[in-house]
């Protein structure tokens, strides 16, 4: 139950409910966008990109109509979305909306409380965008053949830049791998990554920059207005594939690009985001899918670069890493020479050896 107070303000801020009908030139089928603020935003902040949507889409044969909220306080609360969601496309109903094809938006904490929502009502949600958000790692795992499923039934475009200083981008890059690189064949292309170079966490919005965005964010390299026109066209993809159900090729994007060094980066790393370590009990580790063997960045470069090379070029140092506990004493995990060579080997030599990493967050 909610106190007097409590629903006077619910009541004051679905009165500041912003519907925005389609374009009048727009035909086609409806759908309709529920918008989920970021915390300190107000809603006039997301209209301008709203409308380049809504424009986009008109261009496309899509009638999209966009309702967004204003949350207490400017605060998306969990305890609260049901209800303004609910409110809001009961809003969009009496001013013209007809259909099922329903997406739900969020921009940064929005996202967060959008995705939470999404997947519980999944019997109105048919799709979802996040800006500066991306999909809690608590909704995928690790199929036994080393394939990243998604515990989630609501297709997910997120969009998102390199220089937002509150979703960084080495976040993107992980949840790029998992939903483009490594998810599994069934759900290919249902949850894209669509990052662009040079924008920011404002780069959805106009006007001023919430306090927490001004300390963290990035400036941006790319105009907001091309920005707006560049993820526009992304949403007006995806908004074709969730209505048809049709993910069949992936969106347009140059995320890849963007994204490969970072990439690069986390898969030499053996970031623990990607796959657990497989933390065997014996030294040397089993080679298996779901987890882990080892830091690849140490087994391929850096023994060799460590304990250099040879004089005698028959000679190669072949490294094992194993990921370990550094800390566990029962049993413990030392490094070891498992191989010798003749420093004058006239055939080639393999010097054999195993290591023991543990990456620390």
């Amino acid at each position: 139950m909610y106190t007097a107070a409590a629903m006077g303000l619910i009541n004051q801020a679905l009165a500041d409910t912003t519907i925005m009908p389609p374009p009048v030139y727009a035909t086609g089928e409806d759908v309709a966008i529920v918008w989920i603020h970021g915390m300190d935003c107000e809603t006039d902040g997301y209209t301008t990109f709203a409308s380049e949507i809504q424009a986009q889409g008109a261009l496309e044969g899509q009638k999209i109509w966009v309702g967004l909220p204003q949350f207490p306080l400017n605060a998306p609360e969990p305890i609260l979305i049901d209800h303004y969601v609910s409110q809001t496309l009961k809003k969009l109903t009496e001013a013209g909306f007809t259909g099922d094809n329903i997406l739900i938006a969020g921009h940064s904490l929005g996202g967060v409380m959008a995705q939470n929502y999404a997947n519980k009502n999944t019997d109105t949600i048919k799709g979802q965008i996040l800006m500066g958000s991306v999909l809690l790692r608590g909704n995928h795992s690790i199929n036994d053949d080393g394939t990243t499923h998604f515990d989630y039934d609501v297709p997910t475009l997120t969009l998102g830049g390199t220089k937002d200083g509150l979703l960084r981008v080495s976040r993107l890059t992980e949840a790029y791998w998992h939903s483009q690189v490594n998810v599994e064949a069934a759900q290919e292309n249902m949850f894209p990554i669509y990052a662009l170079e040079g924008t920011s966490h404002m780069s959805y919005m106009t006007g001023a920059a919430p306090s927490a965005v001004r300390k963290r964010d990035l400036k941006p390299d790319l105009d907001d207005e091309t920005a707006r026109k560049s993820f526009g066209s992304a949403i007006i993809e995806f908004i074709y594939q969730v209505v048809n159900e049709d993910f069949s090729t992936e969106i347009k994007n140059d995320s890849k690009t963007v994204l490969k060094g970072l990439l690069e980066g986390i898969e030499m790393e053996g970031s623990y985001q990607l796959k657990p370590p497989c933390y065997g009990h014996e030294t040397e580790n089993p080679r298996v899918p779901t987890c882990f063997h080892g830091n690849p960045w140490t087994e391929e470069y850096t023994q060799n670069m460590m304990g250099g090379t040879f004089d005698n070029t028959n000679v190669s140092v072949v490294n094992d890493d194993n990921y370990h506990r550094v800390d566990s004493v029962d049993p413990v995990h030392l490094p070891s020479v498992t191989t010798t060579c003749d420093k004058n080997a006239s055939e080639p030599c393999e010097l054999k050896t195993i290591t023991v990493s543990e990456n620390i967050y």
